[in-house]
C-alpha cells in the first residue's frame, strides 16, 4: 500500500523504467538542469531539451528513446513570492520518449504504461483523451482505444492542442492529444500526459510523448498543486498557499544545490541562484525558521529526490545560503 509521496513517485518512475526498457527503447541519461543542452532556455525546463539533436541530426532511433530528466520551469519563479493559487511548481521529472512518426506504436506504447496491472495499472475509465477534431491523424490513432476511455472534442482552448519548440529555425511546430487522469474519490480529471506530433510545413519528423510525475501524483492523491504531490511534501506539512512557496523554494535551491550552480562558470546561473535563495530566505523569516532547519529540509528533500545526501556539511550549506548577501 502506497503511502507517501516519494513511495508513488519511486513507482511511477521505476513502472516507466521497465515499460520502456522491455519494449526496447533507447535509454537516455538525464543531464543536468544547468547544462545548457538547449540554447533556447536558461535550464532544462522539459524533457525534450537533450532530445532536440536527435532531431536536427534526423537521427531518431529506429525503435525509439526515452528518458526521465529533471525540469526546472524558469516561469514558476515569478510566483515564488505570491500566494495566489497556483498548479505548478518549480520542478518535477519529465518522463518520455522520441519516436518516429508512428502513431499506432506510440499510442499503444503510452497506454500499456497506464493501463497494464505490471506497469501504473490504471482504470480505462479514470482516463480522458482531450483532441482537436480536425487534427485528422491524432483522432484516427486513439479509434481503437477501450471503449471505456472517454475522449473529449475541442473542449480545451485550442493553444491547448499546440506545442512550441522553440526551433523556429527548423521551423518546427507541434500538435497534440492530451492524456487526462481522474483525480482520486472525483469527477474531475487533470491532464497528466501528451502525445505530440512534431512537423515542419513539408513533413511529419517525429513524436514527442511526455507525463509529468507530479502530475500523476496530483490525481493518485487528488492534490490542488504539484509542489503538494511531490517529494518535498513528505518533509513539509503543505497546510496553505504560503507554506507551498516555502517548500518549492527550497525544492529550486536544492535542485540547482545539486547541479553545484553556485560554482557555474557561468555569471547569469549564479545570479539566478542567489535570487532563488532571497526567495527562500523571505519565507524562512516568515516561518521564523532557523538556518539549522532549512539545512536538514535541503539534506532531507536531496536524499528523497536523488537517493543522494552529497555528504554536504551544515556549513557547506549554510556558506551557499549566505550567498545571497553578495
Amino acid at each position: 500500500m502506497i503511502k507517501s509521496k516519494s513511495e508513488y513517485l519511486d513507482y511511477v518512475e521505476e513502472r516507466f523504467l521497465d515499460c520502456f526498457f522491455s519494449k526496447k527503447y533507447i535509454y537516455s541519461k538525464p543531464v543536468k538542469i544547468t547544462s545548457k543542452i538547449d540554447s533556447t532556455v536558461d535550464f532544462v525546463g522539459s524533457k525534450i531539451s537533450p532530445l532536440k539533436h536527435y532531431i536536427v541530426d534526423n537521427n531518431i532511433p529506429n525503435n525509439g528513446i526515452f528518458t526521465i530528466q529533471n525540469c526546472m520551469k524558469l516561469r514558476a519563479l515569478k510566483y515564488l513570492l505570491d500566494t495566489t493559487d497556483q498548479t505548478f511548481g518549480s520542478c518535477y521529472k519529465g518522463m518520455g520518449t522520441l519516436t518516429n512518426y508512428d502513431l499506432d506504436k506510440i499510442v499503444n506504447d503510452t497506454f500499456d504504461y497506464l493501463l497494464e496491472k505490471k506497469y501504473l495499472g490504471l482504470n480505462s475509465n479514470d482516463i480522458c483523451v482531450r483532441v482537436n477534431s480536425e487534427d485528422y491523424d491524432l483522432v484516427n490513432s486513439i479509434a481503437y482505444l477501450k471503449k471505456d476511455i472517454k475522449v473529449e472534442y475541442n473542449t480545451e482552448p485550442m493553444q491547448c492542442y499546440k506545442h512550441v519548440y522553440g526551433m523556429d529555425d527548423e521551423h518546427i511546430t507541434g500538435r497534440n492529444f492530451n492524456i487526462a487522469i481522474r483525480k482520486k474519490g472525483t469527477s474531475q480529471f487533470f491532464d497528466c500526459a501528451a502525445i505530440i506530433v512534431m512537423e515542419t510545413p513539408e513533413k511529419k519528423i517525429g513524436i514527442d510523448m511526455g507525463i509529468g510525475n507530479t502530475s500523476l501524483a496530483m490525481c493518485y492523491f487528488n492534490e490542488n498543486n504539484t509542489v503538494s504531490s511531490s517529494r518535498i511534501a513528505d518533509i513539509i506539512d503543505i497546510d496553505s498557499n504560503a507554506k507551498m512557496r516555502l517548500a518549492d523554494s527550497i525544492t529550486a535551491v536544492s535542485t540547482l544545490l545539486y547541479d553545484d550552480v553556485q560554482n557555474s562558470e557561468s555569471k547569469h546561473f549564479r545570479k539566478k541562484f542567489r535570487h532563488y535563495i532571497r526567495i527562500l530566505d523571505y519565507w524562512k523569516e516568515y516561518f521564523g525558521l532557523s538556518d539549522y532547519q532549512i539545512i536538514n529540509h535541503i539534506k532531507d528533500y536531496l536524499y528523497l529526490e536523488y537517493n543522494d545526501k552529497l555528504n554536504y556539511e551544515n556549513d557547506e550549506i549554510k556558506k551557499v545560503l549566505s550567498l545571497k548577501k553578495k
